[in-house]
Order: C-alpha cells, then sequence, then structure tokens
C-alpha cells in the first residue's frame, strides 16, 4: 500500500519533545486526510476530510498493523524492545524520512558552495571543513600551472591534515589532479558517471 505525506510543512522551533509538523496524508495517490503532530511529545494526529479518506484510512491502519514490529536494540539506556506499527508510528517513519532527506540537501547544497573556491575535506553526508582560497577552482585550473598548484597544496597543505574517516570531497578538481595528489584513491570522492 502507497501511504505518503506531502506538503510537509514542519517546524523546528516548535520541535521540542517531538517534530512539529502538518501535512497532507495520501493514500494510494488520493489525498486522504492531513496529519500533524504539536511538536510536545505527543503522538501524530491523523483524520480524514472525506468519507472516502475515512476508508483509505482504515485501510492504511489495517495494512500498517500487518507490518512487522519496529525493533530497538540495547543501549546503555534501556534493554532491547520492540514497538508494534500502526498508521501513526509509520507517519513519524514517514517525517523522519522527510527530514533526513531535506538534511541531506542542505548538507549537499552547502557543500558545492563550498567548493567553489575552497578544497572541501570531511566525511561524505555528515560534515565538512574547508581550505580555502581567494580565487576559485575553476580560475585556479585555468592558470599556468594551476593544476600543479593544487597537487602541491593537496599533498603538501591537505593531505597532512586529514583526520581519520576523511576525505576530499570536491568534485570540480579533476580526477587525473586527485590522483596525482592522493596516495590513493581512498582519500578522495570518487566521481561516478550517471
Amino acid at each position: 500500500m502507497k501511504i505518503e505525506l506531502k506538503n510537509i510543512q514542519h517546524n523546528p522551533l516548535l520541535s521540542l519533545d517531538t517534530e512539529a509538523f502538518t501535512a497532507e496524508l495520501h493514500i494510494e495517490g488520493v489525498l486522504a486526510g492531513v496529519a500533524s503532530n504539536s511538536g510536545r511529545g505527543g503522538l501524530n494526529k491523523y483524520h480524514h476530510i472525506n468519507q472516502q479518506g475515512h476508508e483509505l484510512i482504515k485501510k492504511a491502519e489495517k495494512y500498517c498493523s500487518s507490518l512487522p514490529a519496529l525493533q530497538y536494540p540495547k543501549t546503555e539506556e534501556h534493554e532491547a524492545f520492540s514497538v508494534p506499527m500502526d498508521l501513526e508510528i509509520y507517519i513519524s517513519k514517514l517525517v523522519e524520512e522527510y527530514l533526513n532527506r531535506r538534511s541531506r540537501q542542505h548538507f549537499s547544497n552547502q557543500l558545492v558552495y563550498a567548493m567553489d573556491k575552497a578544497i572541501v575535506v570531511g566525511t561524505p553526508e555528515d560534515s565538512f571543513r574547508l581550505f580555502s582560497f581567494k580565487s576559485s577552482i575553476d580560475e585556479i585550473l585555468l592558470r599556468h600551472n594551476g593544476e600543479d598548484f593544487l597537487v602541491q597544496t593537496i599533498k603538501n597543505s591537505v593531505i597532512p591534515k586529514l583526520r581519520p574517516g576523511e576525505i576530499i570531497l570536491n568534485t570540480n578538481i579533476p580526477e587525473h589532479v586527485l590522483k596525482e595528489a592522493c596516495s590513493s584513491s581512498e582519500l578522495y570522492l570518487k566521481i561516478t558517471a550517471e
């Protein structure tokens, strides 16, 4: 069964104990209702907008209750436990997936902006830091000996300062420059053809 949230409006300022949001609840491609959470630790609320929505939500509730329970492993704070799946929890998972996608997109946008005038190092989709230039990487590459300058900068100023798990994240530096500068292809992000 296809259950989606669309037009999600998330408010991080109101998200105290849970994520504060409102969204349209679509089931099997039909706008069935709305879902929301006030952000104060309560359960997600959802309700239908018409009779068709009522019937679709009932089917979605039945479907979700047939899904496997969520498993939580043992931690220092609590023993392992499971929570039976239901539509309310399924909605929470959809909100979490949406926020994770949005966070990854925000990270990606910041990364692309940063790599214009810097060698960017970090952990993919997690964090990064910069070795900045006054000129853009593209301008440096156009200069006489620009590639050599980047190779030497990476070898002498970037590689020695990499922290465990960090790699060069730039996708705007030609791979042959990165190969020449790095002792291993594990030290930079490989650009894959799409």
